[in-house]
């Protein structure tokens, strides 16, 4: 009879014996493979919307933060004192530590413009450009931009401000026309002294990389609210931080 290679069909025992051995080696090699690929993939996501309870114990600023009401009802990140119940020129910060393992971060929120915000406009002293920039800690700048409401005033956004923001004049662009890019405008129910509807809302979303387990974000504006919250002002609604999915190697691999 014909061999099979080196081994002799009319020898099954030794036939057996090869087939065992190739099993046991690929079974111990699958289990090898089993070990090293086992992972534990983590990702985080919060939202808040405001909408139930007090202010998050996450979110901080230099005054006093309170869950704010615009006209038509709607429940926002606000500050106390102002008549509008938003923030004026200052930073409001959210903070988060404890992140698990990612490589990225996604922030999303809707800014309320709340009143007569003047975009690019630097006009007479107390006017603009109304800045607002959304920062991370240690990381990038996420927006730096213009808002308007008032009149024919321009605004910067969907693009950067680039010019000063100085009362003495304006220098870049781009201007675009009030209200461009915005999901809603004169629907909060906020009125301009005089009795004109004056508001809009932005929906934002800024997707950056991220590793570290803490996370900032300052929210802030500049220009905003020089004559008063009766004037202009703005709130935070909605706001969600996702960060994305990566592997924790079973051996204490993956990213710190």
């Amino acid at each position: 009879m014909k061999g099979l290679g080196n081994l002799s069909v009319g020898k099954p025992w030794v036939l057996i014996i090869v087939v065992a051995t190739t099993i046991a080696v690929f079974l111990a090699t699958w289990a090898t493979w089993d070990t090293t690929a086992s992972a534990e993939t983590v990702g985080f996501s919060i939202v808040e919307d405001f909408e139930t309870g007090g202010v998050p114990p996450e979110w901080s600023s230099g005054n006093t933060l309170q869950i704010s009401m615009t006209p038509s009802g709607e429940k926002f990140l606000g500050r106390t004192v102002t008549v509008t119940g938003g923030f004026i020129n200052e930073t409001v910060s959210l903070s988060l530590d404890g992140l698990p393992c990612h490589s990225e971060a996604t922030v999303a929120f809707d800014l309320y413009a709340i009143q007569s915000w003047d975009g690019n406009e630097p006009g007479l002293p107390n006017s603009g450009p109304d800045i607002f920039n959304v920062t991370v800690a240690g990381g990038p700048t996420l927006l730096h931009t213009t808002f308007a409401n008032f009149g024919d005033f321009e605004q910067s956004y969907p693009g950067p401000f680039i010019g000063s923001h100085s009362f003495e004049g304006f220098s870049g662009g781009p201007d675009n026309p009030k209200h461009t890019g915005a999901a809603s405008f004169n629907t909060l129910g906020y009125e301009f002294p005089g009795g004109t509807n004056m508001d809009s809302t932005y929906s934002l979303s800024f997707n950056f990389d991220h590793t570290s387990n803490s996370l900032q974000v300052d929210f802030s504006a500049i220009n905003v609210g020089l004559l008063g919250a009766n004037d202009e002002s703005w709130g935070l609604d909605n706001v969600s931080v996702e960060t994305d999915e990566c592997e924790k190697s079973g051996k204490g691999g993956g990213k710190p």
